[in-house]
């Protein structure tokens, strides 16, 4: 059924995915025991099974693409919504992890298009071509049995900066602001200890997180800290921007849609 819900998203069907994600997230919450997260050993209260943390991984996911389809339909509610609970579940099981380098934590749900600037901070889902879509969802579902915190971290993130994305919209700056801070928070720790492998990747995100927080801070009226923010931002782009090869599609997507963000606003 999940991967009917996906398809039927990649391929447009955006009704028919809603469904089917929606029976999926019913099962899951039906299998979800009461104590679900992370095990005793990363600080969870005891009784927590490592098949609770994996339900939450899987749930996690499967509510943030229920947050893309509402998004997709113009239900900015019910999309915050889904995404709250996204965040909510991947909370659970965000713990430290030494596998940061991990290449598959640079791809786990689909990044949200850099929408940096608060008048394009619309209600729409990420641009992504069908068979990644349904790749990005599934590498995070395949992930859930290893717990790692990497890959949690960085499904987490995205789901923030979605919410984020919407509070904005809405005219809830401060709350945007909440959100993308701790979004940034989480990519700038995946960031520090990356490996040559993701780093470039982990490296784009946290770009993407700073301008976020720089916008939402210039929205609030504080350009003076808003402004280090937008520094920092630039001299990393500069910093990467030799090091994204043109087969990295996405990576290159990324890059020039920061470089174009920066150029409008020299």
């Amino acid at each position: 059924m999940l991967q009917l819900g996906l398809r039927s998203f990649a391929g447009g069907n955006i009704d028919a995915a809603l469904h089917r994600l929606s029976i999926c997230e019913q099962q899951l919450r039906a299998m979800l025991p009461d104590d679900a997260g992370p095990d005793t050993a990363n600080g969870a209260q005891p009784g927590a099974s490592a098949t609770g943390e994996q339900l939450s991984i899987q749930l996690g996911a499967v509510c943030g693409s229920l947050g893309d389809c509402h998004r997709r339909l113009g239900n900015a509610e019910e999309a915050a919504s889904s995404y709250q609970e996204s965040v909510a579940q991947l909370q659970r099981c965000a713990v430290p992890s030494d596998e940061v380098g991990h290449p598959a934590a640079t791809s786990l749900l689909p990044s949200v298009p850099c929408l940096v600037s608060a008048a394009s901070v619309q209600c729409h889902v990420s641009r992504c071509r069908p068979a990644n879509y349904c790749k990005c969802v599934n590498t995070c579902l395949s992930l859930s049995s290893t717990g790692n915190g990497v890959q949690v971290k960085h499904a987490l993130s995205v789901s923030l900066n979605k919410l984020g994305d919407l509070q904005h919209w809405r005219g809830d700056v401060g709350d945007a602001w909440r959100c993308y801070e701790e979004a940034l928070s989480l990519r700038r720790e995946l960031a520090q200890s990356a490996n040559e492998e993701s780093g470039v990747a982990m490296q784009l995100d946290l770009v993407v997180s700073l301008i976020k927080v720089a916008n939402a801070k210039q929205a609030l009226d504080d350009a003076d800290l808003a402004q280090p923010l937008l520094e920092e931002a630039r001299k990393a782009t500069d910093r990467i921007a030799d090091r994204v090869h043109d087969g990295d599609k996405a990576s290159m997507a990324k890059l020039r849609g920061v470089q174009a963000y920066f150029d409008s606003t020299a």
